[in-house]
């Protein structure tokens, strides 16, 4: 690993990133594809408060040709999370984000 202190803040940093995402928050697209965000102030994101605590553990692989992790958590945090609703409420929800109004919608159906 030539900098595992920066790959543990990228992970950590991904898996927020894709808990904000899941759970609404992120500039993205508004009506009509305009720009939902003009600013930092009005781009909702989560705060350090709202996140997980998150715990990194690195597998040091020496014998493997050194490669980027780029945004490895997106994925797998994002599924984590649908779980985590699906267990706490009983719907399968496959769209992002995962607002109270996607809720309702997989439970109308």
């Amino acid at each position: 690993m030539t900098q595992p202190r920066g790959l543990v803040n990228h992970l950590e940093g991904g898996a927020g990133t894709a808990g904000g995402w899941g759970l609404g928050a992120g500039g993205g697209a508004g009506a009509g594809g305009a720009v939902a965000s003009r600013d930092w102030a009005s781009y909702p994101i989560l705060r350090f408060c709202e996140t997980p605590v998150v715990e990194t553990v690195l597998l040091d692989r020496p014998e493997l040709e050194p490669l980027g992790a780029g945004e490895a958590t997106v994925g797998p945090a994002s599924g984590a999370l649908a779980n985590a609703v699906f267990a706490a409420t009983g719907l399968r929800v496959r769209d992002l984000p995962m607002t109270p109004e996607r809720l309702r919608e997989v439970a109308a159906t």
